[in-house]
């Protein structure tokens, strides 16, 4: 095997081929880098919780293929809407957890409103639920993806609860 085919196997070891992120394991890494870098530094950092809303239904109702092709458009929707150097994985079937190093909550906001509106206008009625948690002193990687998917659970409750849906 040549070096340019050595590059892309590791590289195919390291991404979700559907996606286009990071896979969990190597994902996990790069988060923790993250948080440690903006401890060390005393920087902000977002971690954002995201899933995607209704894929099992998408699933079941239109076939895995449609359920394919709206994770493939997830994916296209975040790479476009984050920066080059923010920290995004898939972190499981429908979940996604990104890094934002040195960002706010408002910024953070912005950034998935945005991603939000890529998604939708690339297939319609598609979405998904985000919750973010800033960096606190102490935190471990853990601790604030925590937060951060209490914070996805409690937005999409509050979300259906104005729609008068379950």
């Amino acid at each position: 095997m040549d070096r340019r085919g050595a590059a892309d196997e590791l590289r195919n070891a390291y991404r979700d081929d559907l996606t286009d992120t990071l896979v969990r394991g190597a994902g996990r890494d790069q988060l923790t880098m993250a948080v440690d870098r903006a401890q060390r530094h005393e920087e902000q950092l977002v971690i954002a919780y995201l899933d995607v809303d209704r894929l099992k239904v998408v699933n079941d109702v239109e076939g895995h293929a449609s359920g394919d092709r709206l994770l493939r458009e997830v994916g296209s929707a975040l790479r476009h809407g984050l920066r080059s150097y923010d920290v995004l994985v898939r972190y499981g079937g429908d979940e996604f957890v990104c890094a934002l190093p040195g960002a706010r909550l408002d910024d953070a906001e912005r950034r998935f409103s945005d991603v939000g509106n890529l998604l939708s206008s690339a297939i319609a009625g598609a979405s998904v639920s985000v919750g973010l948690a800033e960096l606190r002193e102490g935190d471990s990687l853990d601790d604030v993806i925590g937060r951060a998917d209490r914070e996805m659970y409690d937005r999409r409750r509050s979300r259906r609860t104005e729609a008068g849906g379950a």
